[in-house]
């Protein structure tokens, strides 16, 4: 994560699976950013910018055909 940049990265080399989707959800469950990664190579690292988010809770999904990873992010 780069706090002051608000921009989180997912290194899918560190996963176990192979990603399909990466979502963020906002507190009350409403997909607010939805990405096809199937494509990406698996040793390739993922930014997230939150700055068009804006303040607020959120959850991160990373998302593939047999399970879905998920972590609590708050922007503030």
């Amino acid at each position: 994560a780069d706090d002051d940049d608000r921009t989180f990265y997912v290194d899918f080399e560190k996963i176990n699976v192979n990603l399909s989707d990466v979502v963020i959800k906002n507190k009350n469950g409403k997909i607010v950013f939805k990405d096809d990664v199937v494509e990406l190579p698996v040793n390739a690292i993922y930014e997230l910018n939150f700055d068009e988010l804006g303040v607020g809770d959120y959850t991160v999904e990373l998302r593939s055909y047999t399970k879905i990873i998920r972590k609590d992010i708050s922007i503030r």
